[in-house]
């Protein structure tokens, strides 16, 4: 009987070591199932941009469909817009819905339509075959996380990233982007993108750039910075050093940008007495260019600079040099028409004579 209780013993201190531990099946499963919510803290891709040489940065954030305060006639004026920019792609930066649930800040009673409603509304506008697949990225805001942690467990943005087609692009907070862009002498050059929709409160500019400056810090080597939440347009450009692709420093800038919104002034900043939004919105012009000091500099000092300059350069959606680019790619996509016209002209006269002339060689052997 003590030898049994002996072997029983030794197994159960066995199983109980440090070295095993892990396969315990409770823990196991535990380890297995990832995060809190079995999503990635940051959201890791690669999205090729490097079929043209500028890339234009659309940042569609707090769209709050449903409050009162969403300016759902602006929103679809710019989505037609951006719609005839063949270069410009999307980045759904959070807060798409209102999504207010009877727990939260915002008050379900006055939302103009429930959240199932919400959800209807964004897959109508952003399904539509032109904006569709200019989507780069999805995050989630706090709107859509509220329900998640305090009521149904359920992200609605994450569902629809899923019924989009979006699911592998969708990110729950963070998310690291690498977009290879072209360079002005036509070489394809990594940007590294670190952005998140952001939370808390700021009540100026200068806090919301902080919260930029945060998620530069959470992703590595970050060429450009973005946030959302705080209703502010703002931009900044911060000088630090970045690892390169062989592993050395050099000294580069970081685009930092917070995106503006689309609801306006409506019960909740009201009752709060919060400074009415910004709402002018911005397509962002992103091109990389040599770095005109490092032309200049000596072999020493190149060792530590970049060769490239990132450069961003915001323009209001609403303004004429949206539709002087418009109108450029419109007559470019005419002059393409023109062209492939005729190329089958010349194919088919080309054809013409190739038969006239076998035409005449039969009736010389007749």
């Amino acid at each position: 009987m003590r030898k049994d209780i002996n072997k029983a013993y030794n197994k159960h201190k066995k199983e109980n070591s440090i070295n095993t531990v892990g396969k315990d099946p409770l823990i196991k499963s535990t380890i297995e199932s990832g995060t809190a919510d079995n999503s990635s803290s940051v959201k890791t891709l690669k999205i090729d941009l490097s079929m043209h040489p500028v890339t234009y940065l659309f940042v569609l954030s707090d769209l709050h469909i449903g409050a009162s305060g969403c300016n759902m006639p602006k929103l679809i004026r710019h989505l037609q817009r951006v719609a005839q920019i063949p270069n410009a792609v999307i980045i759904l930066n959070g807060d798409a819905l209102q999504n207010s649930t009877l727990t939260g800040a915002s008050n379900a009673h006055f939302d103009k339509c429930n959240p199932e409603d919400q959800l209807r509304i964004l897959f109508k506008l952003m399904g539509t075959k032109e904006i569709k697949a200019k989507v780069i990225i999805v995050a989630s805001g706090n709107h859509e996380n509220g329900a998640r942690s305090r009521d149904s467990g359920l992200d609605p943005l994450k569902h629809f990233s899923t019924g989009m087609g979006y699911y592998f692009i969708h990110a729950d907070y963070n998310y690291a982007v690498t977009l290879m862009t072209r360079t002005e002498d036509m070489k394809v050059y990594p940007v590294r993108l670190a952005g998140r929709h952001g939370n808390g409160s700021a009540s100026n500019s200068g806090g919301t750039i902080d919260q930029a400056k945060k998620i530069a810090n959470v992703v590595e080597d970050a060429d450009l910075a973005l946030v959302s939440h705080f209703h502010k347009t703002a931009f900044a450009k911060e000088t630090g050093y970045k690892t390169n692709e062989y592993g050395k420093k050099k000294l580069s800038d970081v685009n930092i940008i917070s995106s503006s919104c689309y609801e306006e002034y409506d019960q909740f900043p009201a009752q709060m007495a919060m400074t009415p939004s910004n709402t002018d919105n911005y397509l962002i012009k992103l091109s990389v260019v040599k770095n005109s000091s490092y032309e200049k500099a000596s072999a020493k000092d190149k060792k530590f600079m970049s060769e490239y300059s990132i450069i961003t350069e915001p323009i209001n959606i609403d303004s004429p040099v949206v539709d002087e680019i418009i109108e450029r790619y419109k007559t470019n996509s005419r002059a393409k028409s023109a062209d492939k016209v005729l190329q089958k002209l010349d194919e088919l006269t080309e054809a013409m004579n190739e038969y006239a002339l076998e035409d005449d060689k039969n009736e010389e052997n007749e």
